[in-house]
């Protein structure tokens, strides 16, 4: 065998023995953990920074740490009155135990997804449709403080759930909107009679006045004329 061969076969050696350590190289950023397991068990939990797995039988799973938002769009729920509503989810969460996230559920993400989905349906057939609109804020908070104790068991914590969008199908819209105008049309119209009926008050009060005081009557005239010379002060004023 010659020179050249022996020194082909070595660099060909030190190639392969580079590419092998580089592929058992296991690099964790600052913003994810690690989860180590040996022949199926867990080991430890790796923080960030460079390791090495010569093992065969060793398997290091990566959990991204970073908060994150997921949308979960185009859900028709019922209310308590039988409306139905196609409600649109945010939901804000980032994972804290990633041993729990691997090994609390096959997947958390799509547990996390089904799990808001069945605490927003529970909560929304609680509760009538005008409820809902009316109290809208509260919601999102009762959403919210349910789901995070939900989250615990697979290792994520939820921020924050809001509901973005509440709508009705085409025609339940079109009739909602029109109630909403009769109502406003309504208030308007009592205001109306409201204020009518102030002025007949005081209209009533106003001739009672005269009715007791006519004298009253004849200032009143006498201010609307515009005049500044007025006559007749004694008559006016002159007892009954």
């Amino acid at each position: 065998m010659t020179m050249t061969m022996l020194f082909l076969i070595f660099g060909l050696s030190v190639l392969w023995f580079v590419t092998w350590v580089n592929q058992r190289k296991i690099i964790i950023y600052e913003y994810e953990q690690a989860v180590h397991f040996k022949k199926g068990l867990y080991i430890q939990t790796l923080s960030p920074g460079r390791y090495f797995n010569f093992s065969m039988d060793s398997k290091v799973q990566k959990i991204d740490m970073r908060s994150r938002m997921m949308s979960i769009s185009g859900q028709d729920v019922l209310s308590a009155d039988g409306v139905t509503l196609r409600t649109t989810l945010i939901v804000e969460y980032s994972v804290t135990d990633a041993k729990q996230a691997i090994t609390g559920a096959e997947n958390y993400q799509t547990n996390l997804y089904a799990m808001v989905q069945l605490i927003l349906r529970e909560l929304i057939s609680q509760y009538a449709i005008e409820d809902l609109l009316r109290n809208r804020a509260q919601l999102n908070s009762v959403l919210s403080d349910q789901s995070k104790s939900k989250g615990q068991e697979f290792g994520v914590n939820i921020e924050r759930v809001s509901i973005k969008d509440m709508m009705f199908s085409g025609d339940l819209k079109k009739i909602f909107s029109q109630v909403i105008k009769a109502r406003h049309e309504g208030l308007a119209l009592l205001e109306k009679a409201r204020g009518e009926t102030a002025a007949l008050r005081h209209l009533a009060n106003a001739a009672k006045m005269i009715e007791n005081n006519p004298s009253l009557l004849k200032l009143k005239m006498l201010e609307s004329s515009g005049n500044t010379l007025v006559f007749g002060l004694k008559d006016i004023f002159a007892k009954e």
